[in-house]
């Protein structure tokens, strides 16, 4: 997220170094990892498996256990997190210019359209979980009302959040009544064996071989999920999150007590209701028409609750005296986390796609933690060794030029005194 700073007349530039909030950038990094413990369910296994936890796989034991702490603490929860960063990045971004009444929609409609054809190149040639896409849509939506206080943020943010969930309402109450509307969706979403073997084919093959089955999950989602629901969803928490960055939420200034009855809020509220909508599934079997209709609805909520939770922890953290070395090394990760991201899926697609090492569909979930993990390592290690020597991370580098048509000084400048 950048702000233009204000100092060089007829100029603008991305975010000085100087002017960084630092604890911006720790909950971007710690957010990053968060979000691959989940996607790393996609990476390796046929696609039913994300939604449907037992239609592929051992679904047993210590599986079944990382399954509800996957569940529990960060399905949702962490995409929910960065996408109020993103509407907190809007306002940082934007607050300045308006400040002195400059143009800011110009920069800001460069910046998305460039995310959104990041995205689409994300999307049909690598991954299809790609999220820039929604992204770049809703942050072009989104920002017209950055001016609002953050109490009519929040408001527009919670009812556009329950708009959202019509969708599943719809699905759970349309199933009910109609037999026809139940096999409709079970026949939709329900991967039988042949359609697993094919998949399965296809992400053990080549890049090719692949290409048809990516292109065409990445278009459901641009073209069904995004437009009947995620739009609604990622367009209210990135309000929330304005909502919170002028509340001074995210920068840590506000107290040890503030931000612990914080996270006893968001965690009370929203953990009892995720565990409630796990059991709750289980007890319907992880039946492909309660897990897209009623039995998504305990976590498209409670998640909400969870992400404000971890905010404030890691607000807490970044209030500490201790453990700065992590605090710098999640910061790092954080200013780099557009490379990051999309390193994740180069490294993640690698590891278990037939153009590398072709471990789809043969890694169980304790095994996807472990390759968590080890793409955490290397890219935790990568990343401060990078900015010692450098501004921007390679593709926040590419980016920044765009948006602001001219090639951005790569290297790192001094601070000055």
């Amino acid at each position: 997220m950048s702000e233009e700073p204000l100092s060089t007349p007829g100029k603008i530039q991305p975010t000085q170094e100087k002017d960084r909030i630092n604890s911006l950038d720790t909950l971007r990094g710690f957010a990053l990892m968060g979000i691959l413990v989940m996607n790393i369910q996609s990476f390796s296994m046929p696609s039913s498996a994300y939604f449907v936890p037992d239609s592929f796989g051992n679904f047993e034991g210590i599986n079944q256990i990382v399954w509800y702490v996957g569940n529990l603490f960060f399905d949702q929860k962490f995409m929910a997190m960065f996408s109020m960063m993103f509407g907190a990045g809007i306002v940082l971004m934007s607050r300045g210019r308006d400040a002195v009444g400059k143009p800011v929609l110009g920069i800001h409609y460069r910046r998305m359209l460039l995310l959104l054809l990041f995205g689409l190149i994300h999307a049909y040639l690598i991954w299809y979980g790609d999220i820039l896409v929604p992204y770049a849509i809703c942050g072009m939506s989104v920002v017209w009302v950055r001016r609002w206080s953050a109490r009519r943020l929040a408001l527009l943010g919670a009812f556009l959040i329950f708009f959202g969930s019509l969708f599943f309402l719809l699905i759970g109450f349309g199933a009910s009544e109609s037999e026809d509307v139940a096999n409709g969706v079970r026949e939709s979403m329900e991967m039988d064996e042949a359609a697993a073997e094919q998949e399965l084919a296809a992400y053990r093959g080549s890049w090719l071989d692949a290409l048809p089955d990516r292109a065409a999950q990445a278009a459901s989602m641009h073209f069904f999920l995004v437009p009947v629901s995620f739009f609604w969803r990622i367009s209210g928490l990135m309000l929330i999150g304005m909502a919170l960055f002028k509340w001074q939420v995210m920068d840590a200034t506000r107290s040890n007590r503030f931000y612990t009855i914080m996270a006893l809020i968001g965690g009370g509220l929203g953990l009892p209701l995720v565990a409630f909508g796990a059991y709750w599934s289980q007890t319907m079997k992880f039946d492909v028409l309660h897990m897209l209709g009623f039995g998504m609805l305990p976590n498209w909520f409670g998640s909400v609750g969870v992400a404000l939770m971890w905010i404030a922890l890691v607000m807490l953290f970044c209030r500490s005296k201790a453990f700065g070395k992590v605090k710098y090394v999640l910061s790092c990760y954080g200013r780099m986390a557009f490379t990051n991201y999309i390193g994740q899926t180069v490294l993640a697609t690698f590891f278990f796609y037939g153009y590398g090492f072709g471990y789809f569909g043969s890694v169980d979930r304790l095994g996807q933690v472990g390759v968590s993990v080890a793409i955490w390592t290397i890219q935790m290690t990568f990343s401060p060794i990078w900015l010692k020597y450098y501004q921007f991370g390679p593709l926040e580098w590419v980016w920044r030029s765009g948006v602001y048509k001219s090639f951005q000084p790569m290297r790192r400048q001094p601070l000055p005194e």
